[in-house]
């Protein structure tokens, strides 16, 4: 409980949770309405794709993944 508090001040306190420091998943979300997990990762992951291009980063998320 403690640490999860102490999370929750930090996000506050610097914005973290805030829009443009989480990005749009939110949006995607809603947008893709999965039904299980697998659905959500590969339109997630196809998103992010689109979404760092657009930014012009060319950081290859894949080998920060499990």
């Amino acid at each position: 409980m403690r640490r999860e508090w102490i999370l929750n001040i930090a996000c506050n306190r610097w914005g973290l949770n805030k829009k443009n420091r989480v990005g749009p998943v939110a949006k995607w979300i809603r947008e893709c309405s999965p039904k299980n997990i697998a659905e959500w990762e590969s339109f997630y992951f196809q998103k992010l794709e689109e979404f760092l291009k657009k930014r012009q980063f060319t950081v290859n998320y894949s080998k920060f993944l499990m």
